[in-house]
This record gives C-alpha cells, structure tokens and sequence, in this order.
C-alpha cells in the first residue's frame, strides 16, 4: 500500500524530471533569447535605481551593490545562454 507521503515525494520526483526535461529541449536560439530579455531588465532596472541613487543622495551611494551583485547573475545566465559553460547536473 502506497502512503500519502510516497505518493507526494513521486510527484514532486515526476515534475522534477519534467522540469529538467524542459530545460534540456531548449534550443540555442531560445536560451540567447530569454538572455537578451534578462539583460535589458537589468540594464533598465540598474539604469533607474542608479538615477534615483544620484538624484536622491550623491554622498552615499549604493547602487553599484546591486549592479555588481546582480551582474554576476547575468553574467552567468549569458555564459550559459552561449554555451561557455554547460549545465547543472
């Protein structure tokens, strides 16, 4: 007899393997697509809260906190995008 328990821990297995199956039907194209979309946003993001970073208060700024920290993210998600690296597994 299946319990509740083994019956939630197949599901989230079965979605973990869909998941991972998505990923990888990915093509090229469509990973370089959703980069370029990631890159804008931060490009927009960054650009906004570095104009309100230097219209607010020029004596203590911030703004490069987030740009680096986020940037890392992009850098990232572009490595992959182009296949310098490969994926998790």
């Amino acid at each position: 007899m299946v319990t509740a328990r083994e019956e939630r821990r197949d599901e989230r297995l079965e979605r973990r393997e869909t998941r991972q199956e998505m990923r990888a039907a990915r093509t090229p194209e469509e990973r370089q697509r959703q980069f370029y979309i990631h890159a804008a946003i931060y490009v927009a993001v960054v650009g906004s809260l570095a104009a309100r970073n230097l219209t607010r208060n020029r004596d203590h700024l911030w703004v490069h906190w987030v740009a680096m920290g986020w940037g890392v993210g992009v850098a990232a998600h572009g490595a992959r995008a182009f296949g310098l690296i490969g994926p998790r597994e």
